[in-house]
């Protein structure tokens, strides 16, 4: 018989202890909305403490605006269940927190302190988790001592626009579906990569998953510690960047990877890109600009989304190794003309001024500082884009597309002579057939961007009226050409009206028949020629005789005119 022993005892007392310890309490919230700090709305009979997990699984809100609480972990929507927590105030912590289990659960940090430890945040964290995390007031700041995780294996979306966010690894879509949405706010990275689709290892295959992580940045500031790593696996990622900062400075060699593919076998991974639009962003790396160097990816794209005559470059202080890389070119309601030229990236980059405006940016957005490590050796472009689409970025005729590199820039212009503005059909001529082609659009309302000559977004009579005043000088004429002049020759007159007589209540929209508003030839477009009714256009040079018109004697001759026509 085994005789136990005081030390025998006490070793087992020491062990139980350490095993309760180890096992949280769970917690149930039971109420609906209500405050956190409030004993009877908890199922134990009391708020959680360090040792107990805060569960909120009944649909309910939790909400705490002042005071502080620390739980051993917040779980959010569990086993089918759902519930949000909401703080504007006072702190709170835990060791994880874990926001869409594997069913339905939000958190909303507008102020306070949301504290969390190893255990990492996770949104979106298993199988059928969806998470939804915001972060949204200037006061709120939110840490994790490790990882930051938007859809392991559920889907995981952030939405930010104010205040501090603190972690380490940053994941987004590791093998679920991860979303970053940014329009403000400062990120401030640990440790660790920005990982954007990481899709696990070649071990981790079995895995089931879309492995996707999408980020949209539109304003605010983030600093990597380590890389911004695209397809960092196997994994699908979209970076769009279109404002703010991006700064990978948190040490020295900090890359752009569009397609890491770590740990991964060639052609294991998913689609990667980059898009940059306009130029409202600030894009700095203290490395390189790195595109699909092990051929993992199953694509790798930058895309230049041009909105202007200025455009964000990418700019590093090493290499731009694009040999893998592919560009895609984006028109977004700009006409590029001859000789325009847009920066894409710069290598060998001196950033000393970029940090110094991100800085001055910083402070006066009442952020603190970010540090930046001293940057790598200086580099250079390595390679040519294996592949241009310029499928959405039609030009006019006589321009094309130019990709052009040197040992440090890559640069995108135009090339060639423009044919005149508003010849549709490229023959050299403004005549009817280029101002038929624009009524059809006008009357079409497809708002389509080659026939957009104010560059306001839309087709419409104002386009006309432009099309009209090039028109005019082009034909050698002193002025625009007149709305109600359905053959071009420089007079409304008897000819032009038989024209709308003979289309008169018909769809045809050509201005040659006497079409002038667009739509259904009818009496908007007799009225249009009313208005200039035996009006000329002098020929340039010559000097104008004015003739005695007035608008009720060109009525009573149109509708004269067209009644008669009508009965022949």
């Amino acid at each position: 018989m085994t005789r136990i022993t005081p030390f025998l005892l006490w070793t087992m007392f020491v062990l139980f202890s350490l095993l309760s310890a180890t096992e949280a309490v769970a917690a149930e919230w039971v109420g609906a909305t209500d405050d956190f700090n409030i004993d009877l709305i908890w199922s134990t009979g009391r708020v959680p403490n360090s040792s107990e997990e805060a569960v909120i699984n009944n649909g309910g809100v939790a909400q705490l605006s002042s005071g502080d609480a620390n739980v051993a972990a917040l779980l959010i929507g569990r086993n089918g269940g759902s519930g949000s927590f909401e703080q504007t105030g006072g702190s709170f912590g835990a060791n994880g927190a874990f926001i869409g289990v594997d069913s339905q659960g939000n958190a909303q940090i507008s102020g306070g302190e949301f504290a969390i430890g190893g255990d990492s945040i996770h949104v979106g964290w298993r199988p059928n988790g969806v998470g939804e995390m915001t972060i949204d007031g200037v006061d709120a700041v939110v840490t994790s001592g490790d990882d930051f995780q938007l859809g392991r294996e559920g889907v995981g979306t952030l939405n930010f626009s104010a205040g501090q966010l603190r972690a380490g690894f940053t994941v987004i879509g590791k093998f679920g579906v991860g979303i970053w949405n940014q329009s403000g706010g400062l990120f401030d990275q640990d440790f660790g990569d920005i990982e954007v689709g990481d899709g696990g290892r070649d071990d981790q295959a079995g895995t089931a998953g879309p492995r996707t992580g999408i980020m949209s940045f539109t304003g605010g500031f983030i600093q990597t510690a380590g890389h911004l790593a695209i397809g960092n696996r196997r994994g699908s990622g979209m970076v769009s960047i279109s404002g703010g900062v991006f700064a990978a400075t948190g040490r020295p060699g900090s890359n752009i990877y569009i397609g890491r593919g770590a740990d991964s076998s060639a052609g294991t991974g998913g689609d990667t890109a980059l898009r940059v639009t306009g130029a409202d962003a600030t894009i700095i790396a203290n490395g390189s600009l790195i595109m699909n160097p092990d051929n993992v990816s199953t694509s790798s794209l930058l895309i230049a989304e041009i909105t202007g005559p200025m455009h964000t470059p990418i700019k590093v202080v090493g290499d731009a190794d694009i040999q893998n890389g592919s560009l895609k070119i984006e028109l977004n309601g700009y006409t590029p003309m001859a000789n325009d030229v847009w920066m894409l990236i710069q290598t060998g980059s001196n950033l000393e001024d970029d940090i110094q405006q991100i800085e001055l940016d910083i402070d006066q957005a009442g952020y603190e500082p970010f540090t930046h490590e001293a940057p790598a050796s200086l580099g250079q472009v390595i390679g040519e884009f294996v592949g241009i689409d310029d499928s959405l970025a039609p030009l006019l005729p006589g321009l094309s597309w130019n990709v052009g590199y040197t040992q440090t820039q890559v640069f995108l212009g135009i090339i060639g002579t423009p044919l005149l503005i508003g010849d549709f059909d490229g023959n050299g001529v403004l005549n009817t057939i280029d101002i038929d082609l624009l009524m059809n659009e006008v009357a079409a309302g497809s708002n389509n961007a080659a026939f957009d000559l104010t560059e306001d977004g839309a087709v419409n009579d104002l386009d006309r009226d432009q099309w009209l005043a090039e028109a005019g000088p082009s034909n050698g004429f002193a002025g625009p050409f007149l709305v109600g002049d359905a053959n071009l020759d420089g007079t409304v007159a008897a000819g032009d009206l038989n024209e709308l007589g003979l289309t008169w209540l018909s769809d045809n929209n050509n201005w040659s028949n006497g079409n002038f508003t667009g739509g259904r030839t009818n009496a908007a477009d007799l009225n249009a020629m009313a208005l200039n009714w035996q009006d000329s256009v002098p020929l340039a040079g010559a000097q104008a005789v004015p003739e005695p018109s007035s608008l009720a004697l060109a009525l009573s001759l149109a509708l004269g005119l067209l009644l008669r026509i009508r009965r022949t």
